[in-house]
């Protein structure tokens, strides 16, 4: 807000010719004191939007400097828990941090954006905890080939790791997890002379995913698995744990019970039959047993 003192006339430049050519003597050249008065106007214009893009430049480079500071600030963090994870492969001596004046420096700080991505992705706190999963995941990945490149093609693979161990720590219900594996391997024998062992955490998240979505089917586990290896028959192979849930699997457990009750039906149909005489009644059950029929 402008002061009374020194208020802003708004006036145009044909009014205020008017006006000095009624107070001011002949002489004197209105034409020139406009002229100045545009000049200053424009000047202080100048000089305002001076002022303004240098405290724009000031701001964005404060900004950036920021942001340079933290991204350092990570590059160093994950530098130093990356040269702990190799010196505890090694059979002997330290790996040193990667110094700035290296040529793979950028390269680490690329691989630093990456895990940050990582990091924000799983939702968590503590930034550390995430880098020494990312580093630990990927140098296990690389098994024993190391190149620190090799984390970004390893990235999504880090990244699945990740989801298999938060499903593992977050079953709420391992006892019946353990109870569907239980299950499953004794239905395996009923179909071949050999059972499947979970061997990897891939496997025990299968299964932890399929008890799972049994149980918001209301699904017995025997039932469940039963179907799963009753409606995939024809492939005569043994169906694969991740094949024990998705819509697929629902829809072959929802056909299996279907089949199931239609049968049972069946059968009580013909256990409560009204026969009309005693040899119709032995004639059915000669059939249900399987014995010729004179």
């Amino acid at each position: 807000m402008q002061s009374q003192r020194n208020p802003i006339l708004h006036i145009t430049r044909a009014d205020l010719s008017v006006i000095l050519n009624r107070v001011l003597p002949p002489e004197l050249s209105v034409t020139h004191i406009l002229d100045e008065v545009y000049n200053a106007a424009n000047n202080r214009r100048m000089q305002l939007r001076g002022m303004y893009r240098f405290r724009a430049k000031a701001d964005v480079k404060k900004k950036g400097d920021r942001m340079l500071e933290a991204m350092n600030e990570y590059v160093g963090i994950f530098n130093r828990l990356l040269a702990g994870e190799r010196t505890k492969l090694r059979p002997s001596g330290v790996e040193k941090p990667i110094p700035k004046s290296d040529s793979s420096y950028l390269l680490l700080t690329e691989i630093t954006t990456i895990a940050l991505d990582f990091h924000e992705k799983t939702a968590t706190k503590n930034v550390e905890q995430s880098f020494l999963f990312f580093i630990q995941s990927g140098l296990e990945l690389m098994k024993g080939k190391y190149g620190l490149g090799k984390f970004k093609y390893y990235r999504e693979r880090i990244w699945d790791n990740w989801i298999l161990k938060k499903i593992i720590s977050e079953d709420t219900s391992s006892e019946q997890s353990q109870r569907f594996y239980t299950i499953w391997r004794r239905i395996v024998k009923s179909y071949a002379p050999a059972y499947i062992d979970v061997e990897s955490e891939q496997d025990y998240a299968d299964v932890i995913l399929a008890r799972q979505e049994a149980d918001s089917m209301k699904a017995t586990y025997e039932d469940w698995i039963t179907a799963q290896f009753e409606e995939m028959a024809f492939l005569e192979s043994i169906p694969n744990f991740n094949q024990l849930y998705g819509l697929n699997a629902k829809k072959r457990y929802q056909k299996y019970i279907s089949n199931k009750s239609y049968k049972k039906r069946g059968e009580v149909a013909e256990e409560v039959a009204d026969f009309e005489t005693d040899e119709q009644r032995a004639y059915f059950e000669a059939l249900r047993n399987s014995r010729s029929v004179n």
